[in-house]
């Protein structure tokens, strides 16, 4: 079984509601998008809504297989908030001021 909400189920976000705009704004797509910070534009169609479906999709293809070897089902609980987190990683890393610490080299 598959239950999708803004960021899960449990954790301090479990209670928010939320709409794609919301969520491109919290994971900051609606800053990487824009033209300026003084205009936060957006872009314009629900991103997040078809980033937390593919993901979803994946999770239940991965469980369905589990069940196959495993005999057993499973609960996946999916954050959207997460999923369209998980793509601008490599950005903040690239323009996070020291991404690694000295001692690595």
């Amino acid at each position: 079984m598959l239950s999708m909400s803004a960021a899960g189920h449990t954790g301090p976000g479990k209670d928010w509601v939320s709409f794609a705009p919301t969520l491109h704004a919290l994971s900051g797509l609606t800053y990487l998008t824009s033209f300026s910070e003084e205009d936060p534009l957006g872009v314009g169609f629900p991103y997040a809504d078809i980033v937390a479906s593919l993901f979803g999709v994946i999770a239940v293809l991965g469980a369905i297989e589990y069940r196959k070897r495993m005999g057993r089902g499973q609960w996946l609980d999916l954050s959207e908030y997460e999923a369209l987190s998980t793509l601008f990683s490599p950005f903040f890393m690239e323009n996070s001021p020291d991404p690694l610490p000295s001692h690595f080299g």
